[in-house]
């Protein structure tokens, strides 16, 4: 396999193996120590027909650009075949679907203001062969630089309520 951080080759070799493991350590917590610039919350609902999904996002620190959210649906522990396994191995958080597409809708552009929020609702259809215990669902914030797209941030939920009332329920949706 080769390893990306953004764009860039880590160039790992089974000859720096360790070495690039200490390197990816440390870009992963340096990355982890950066305040967030924006972030989204989410909320699913079973209607008994399809999933309800609703995003709301926010920006924590004015900026401009394009920026873009996608909802992606996974599911863990898939039992498939796999090239050079036996038998049908399990495969973690398999891209199921996407409400939006992969880099999904533009929900902010030019100059953007601490503070400034929006919110979408999008429905998925429910794939029989998914097992519902094992889904969850992903928010994935992109910046567009002229269709190039750079990962801002990510909030993912694994809980699935049931639709009992058709209250608003925007307010809910906290950061």
């Amino acid at each position: 396999p080769i390893f990306y951080d953004n764009k860039a080759n880590l160039n790992v070799s089974s000859g720096n193996i360790d070495a690039k493991r200490t390197e990816v350590k440390n870009l992963v917590d340096n990355n982890f120590n950066q305040s967030p610039l924006v972030n989204a919350g989410l909320e699913v609902k079973d209607n008994g027909v399809d999933l309800d999904i609703k995003v709301k996002t926010e920006f924590f620190e004015s900026t401009t650009g394009d920026y873009r959210v996608a909802v992606w649906v996974l599911e863990n522990n898939v039992e498939n075949a796999q090239s050079g396994q036996s038998g049908n191995p399990q495969h973690p958080f398999v891209l199921r679907t996407t409400a939006n597409g992969v880099t999904g809708d533009l929900f902010a552009t030019g100059a953007i203001t601490a503070g400034e929020t929006s919110e979408m609702s999008f429905s998925v259809d429910v794939n029989p062969s998914w097992d519902m215990d094992n889904l969850s669902f992903a928010a994935v914030i992109w910046k567009d630089n002229g269709g190039s797209y750079v990962f801002e941030n990510v909030y993912s939920v694994d809980e699935i309520q049931l639709s009992t009332s058709t209250d608003d329920l925007s307010d809910d949706l906290e950061f």
